[in-house]
């Protein structure tokens, strides 16, 4: 990703994202344990791309 594509990245947390897809907590987990999200931990924290929620969400339709 170039540094310009950086300056307009959008990260969610497990929360945000929660409330945007409308599951649950264990649910989230699963979808990432299982590869159906891309997210990555800062600082010890889940974070999920704007990129890769759409991509799911596009793979769910």
């Amino acid at each position: 990703m170039s540094q310009n594509n950086l300056n307009h990245l959008t990260l969610y947390t497990l929360k945000e994202c929660r409330s945007i897809l409308k599951i649950g907590r264990n649910k989230m987990l699963e979808l990432i344990w299982r590869g159906e999200i891309e997210a990555f931990k800062i600082g010890g924290h889940w974070r999920v791309s704007e990129e890769a929620l759409r991509e799911y969400v596009h793979h769910q339709s």
